[in-house]
């Protein structure tokens, strides 16, 4: 008896949680007028604007054109939710494009040592050098390089042809008190 005394309150507990978890779910989920969206259907993927959204069909400003389309033709449709740098990869791009470049012109660079010379740097040694050198130019200029340039991040948005709604309510009976969950879709 106890133990269902415990479930049933854990339920009252739980219920304002799951209710604000999926009010915040289906803000997500949703475009809004003027989004940055990246629409592809069959025939077509393009970036735009969304000027309106309905339950059956969408329009996206693309420069001076408007496309209408119908919701059940998108194969994906994707919101931008923010931007992100680009400096880390840049920074790794560069370390590794100024690294094997720096180090193939050392391995050139490098003489062939015999014994008479006082100080003599072989191929090796070069090749060494040169990859490090290159590498830590690769690096800075790779960095900066990728700090100005910026990605978009993109969340995906449902694609059917309705909306799916979920609905929690409070249920009082003989029995006791509970929670109801009914998830639609439309």
């Amino acid at each position: 008896m106890k133990l269902q005394c415990v479930f049933r309150r854990g339920l009252l507990l739980a219920a304002p949680a799951l209710m604000a978890g999926a009010a915040v779910l289906s803000a997500q989920a949703t475009p809004t007028v003027g989004d940055r969206v990246r629409v592809a259907t069959a025939e077509q993927r393009f970036e735009g604007r969304l000027l309106s959204w309905s339950g059956d069909s969408l329009a996206v400003a693309r420069g001076d054109n408007v496309d209408r389309l119908a919701r059940a033709s998108l194969v994906s449709l994707d919101r931008q939710v923010g931007r992100k740098s680009r400096f880390l990869r840049g920074v790794g791009i560069g370390a590794l494009a100024g690294g094997l470049s720096g180090a193939a012109l050392g391995a050139l660079a490098g003489e062939d040592c015999n014994g008479d010379a006082w100080l003599c740097f072989n191929h090796g040694v070069m090749a060494l050098a040169g990859g490090i050198a290159g590498a830590t130019m690769g690096v800075v200029v790779g960095g900066v390089i990728g700090a100005l340039s910026h990605g978009a991040i993109w969340q995906p948005v449902p694609v059917g042809s309705g909306q799916a709604s979920i609905r929690i309510a409070p249920v009082v009976s003989a029995a006791g008190v509970g929670v109801g969950v009914r998830l639609s879709f439309r």
